[in-house]
């Protein structure tokens, strides 16, 4: 019947037709999507002579009978859906690391002329050298360099993320941008992300016994060492997270990484007896500020007498 049928991806009567739930998609089959970036996947990156891709996760409202901590790993068969994003050395981009995206979880991304590749537990949107990706940030969320330049009244700063120079931004676009968003912070600001969230204080309590997620705010940047200082409000000193592998992403993630930022950390292990730990730089996703996992930390941070950013000073030095 007519209503299973998915939409084409080519325009018609001058605008872009959009496949309504990302449960609804299959194999082999190109499609226009509009969704919310959830977290980069570990799966990264994927290069080649001529490309070089990362893969992100993506949810949409087909979820909203799940709990957030569910969105990772849907249960009852659901597929996770995983977004490629990158650039062909067609592109005005070289191919290298650090130009491709640092999103924000809850950042909106629209995608054209996306082909779906089934390969279980995932659902592959992969990029065509004619595709064309957009993220939409809240401007909440924009970095203070970036926000001097935006005007008051605009709620979302737009960039293309695929390198190609068609301007496909439809009348609709903000609309239904700010459902999505609308939709994932009615959500994130009431509920955790993860089921397997920790503390620092877990970790140096329990060693090497422990192995969890962590959400922490950035305190510094170490670039000549691949690590980043972070806290969460559990301990009175910042924990040193060493981010050096695989090199590719860890280029890419300290070529964006501000302190200031707020991330989760995924599968994060102490490293040894001076109270360093190790996480994939591939798996490290910024979070939004206002979302409910910060909030409480910022509480726990704040009850420390500590301030959203602590000061570097109280990180022992690099010799």
């Amino acid at each position: 019947p007519s209503w299973m049928q998915l939409p084409t991806s080519k325009q018609v009567g001058g605008e872009y037709q959009y496949v309504r739930h990302l449960c609804t998609l299959r194999d082999g089959v190109e499609v226009n999507i509009w969704a919310v970036f959830w977290q980069n996947a570990k799966r990264w990156p994927v290069g080649g002579s001529d490309r070089l891709m990362l893969n992100v996760s993506i949810v949409d409202p087909s979820l909203s009978f799940l709990r957030c901590a569910a969105w990772s790993q849907p249960p009852g068969g659901l597929q996770q859906v995983s977004l490629q994003i990158g650039f062909h050395s067609t592109s005005v981009y070289s191919a290298s690391a650090e130009h491709l995206p640092f999103l924000c979880m809850g950042d909106v991304v629209r995608a054209h002329r996306v082909l779906v590749h089934s390969n279980h537990p995932y659902l592959d949107l992969r990029q065509q050298r004619y595709s064309a990706v957009v993220q939409f940030q809240d401007a909440e969320d924009v970095d203070e360099a970036e926000a001097e330049g935006l005007d008051a009244q605009v709620d979302f700063l737009q960039r293309s993320l695929s390198g190609v120079g068609q301007d496909t931004r439809g009348p609709r676009d903000g609309e239904r941008a700010r459902e999505l968003r609308d939709w994932v912070r009615s959500r994130l600001e009431h509920e955790t992300m993860s089921r397997y969230l920790g503390t620092i204080a877990d970790l140096q309590r329990q060693g090497p016994a422990w192995s969890g997620d962590v959400v922490a705010g950035v305190v510094e940047v170490r670039e000549a060492s691949c690590a980043i200082a972070v806290h969460d409000g559990s301990t009175d000193e910042p924990l040193l997270v060493e981010v050096s592998q695989p090199p590719a992403a860890a280029a890419w993630l300290l070529a964006h990484v501000k302190v200031g930022h707020w991330l989760k950390l995924r599968n994060v292990s102490p490293m040894g007896a001076d109270g360093a730990a190790r996480a994939s730089a591939a798996t490290v996703t910024r979070i939004p500020g206002w979302c409910w996992d910060v909030k409480q930390r910022e509480r726990a941070l704040r009850a420390r007498g500590g301030e959203r950013a602590t000061p570097t000073s109280q990180i022992k030095e690099e010799p």
